[in-house]
Formats: C-alpha cells, sequence, structure tokens
C-alpha cells in the first residue's frame, strides 16, 4: 500500500530503548516539518544478528500527510 512516510535511520541494536528514542527524534521532526501523522510506527532492522551492533542499520517508519 502506498502513500507518504517520514523515516528516521538509527544504528546499534534493535533494543526497546533505541526504538523508543528513534521514534522520538521522527515524531520531533514531523511536527517540525507541519505534518501529521496517519498511522503506526513500522521498524525495519536490515542486518543479520552476527553484525556489530555500530554498524547496523535500522529504521523507524510512519505514514504522513501535510496538514
Amino acid at each position: 500500500d502506498g502513500g507518504t512516510f517520514a523515516i528516521h535511520s538509527f544504528k546499534n541494536s534493535h533494543s526497546e530503548k533505541s526504538q523508543s528514542e528513534a521514534l522520538e527524534k521522527l515524531k520531533v521532526w514531523i511536527g517540525v516539518q507541519g505534518l501529521t501523522e496517519i498511522g503506526e510506527p513500522s521498524y525495519a532492522f536490515y542486518n543479520p544478528p552476527w553484525t556489530p551492533q555500530m554498524f547496523r542499520t535500522n529504521e523507524v517508519w510512519i505514514r504522513v500527510k501535510k496538514k
């Protein structure tokens, strides 16, 4: 399903703390941009478990629309 998404990339683990911090940063950015969240956050974790945490790439996505 298509749409417009705001995305924030973050490194390290995909622990609850890392996810929460990344989500908060994304929500602040969405507000600064004058966008409205229209969906729940989704997370993407791209690396295999043996990748050192500092080299992992993760993302949090939220569907948005202009106000």
